[in-house]
């Protein structure tokens, strides 16, 4: 659309869209017909920009001929206009094909009352610079919005890129996170199974001594016990008179 505006600035009665349209090039042509040289230098018929001081101060009427040429070439100038319509109704806004119909339709109202000998040549131009100027304003206007609408969707485009970077970015430092801590559970886990393996290996070892010493106890012959001749208790025999009887007791 803003590659339209800077052709739209350069506009003829029907003002120019883009050179993708196809009114451009039609209308253009028209302009260059030489059925139109009657009137070619009395009336702006490619772009309502140029209208020449001396257009400005032509006081003659159209004579029958440049009548009769002002009346083709409006005929012309609409068949072009709607060679365009598609084109612009698909790329350019509508906001933007309003002002520029409104534009065109007063230059045509112009022109037909020119062709009925309304005006002069030069109060018709002057009718013309007049809608020229209002299209003007209204594209300025409508110009500014849309560069404030811009500016907000850009705005907008930066804000959303921002808050993608971010989410991505926290997203980085939250796999960070997962990674190392995944790395750590990974490594204590490893450092588990070291130890078990460890202790298994220990236990292992240990069960390893313990049947080699009970191999080695149960092969060992057993010890030497001295044999001691057995002797008989000594005894002490204690005896008593009492009387006439004698009563012994040994110990």
């Amino acid at each position: 659309m803003w590659k339209a505006l800077l052709f739209v600035l350069a506009l003829m009665p029907v003002l120019l869209y883009a050179q993708e349209d196809p009114s451009v090039a039609c209308s253009k042509a028209v302009t260059e017909d030489p059925a139109y040289s009657s009137i070619a230098g009395h009336l702006p018929l490619y772009t309502m920009l140029n209208i020449s001081f001396e257009m400005l101060a032509d006081d003659k009427k159209p004579n029958q001929t440049q009548r009769k040429a002002i009346a083709a070439w409006a005929s012309a100038h609409k068949a072009c206009l709607q060679a365009g319509e598609s084109y612009r109704a698909s790329h350019y806004a509508p906001q933007l094909t309003a002002i520029v119909t409104e534009a065109d339709n007063q230059f045509m109202v112009v022109a037909a009352d020119l062709y009925n000998e309304r005006y002069t040549f030069g109060e018709a131009n002057k009718q013309i610079q007049k809608t020229s100027d209002d299209f003007r304003r209204k594209l300025a206007i409508f110009v500014e919005q849309a560069n404030v609408q811009r500016a907000a969707e850009q705005q907008q485009v930066r804000a959303d890129e921002l808050r993608v970077q971010e989410a991505q970015a926290a997203q980085r430092r939250q796999d960070a996170a997962n990674q190392q801590a995944l790395a750590i559970a990974n490594q204590q886990a490893r450092d588990l199974q070291a130890a078990q393996e460890a202790q298994l290996d220990l236990a292992r070892r240990q069960a390893a001594a313990q049947i080699i010493m009970n191999n080695m106890n149960a092969n060992r012959p057993a010890p030497l016990v001295p044999y001691l001749i057995p002797q008989r208790p000594i005894t002490t025999t204690n005896c008593m008179r009492n009387g006439e009887q004698v009563s012994c007791t040994s110990q």
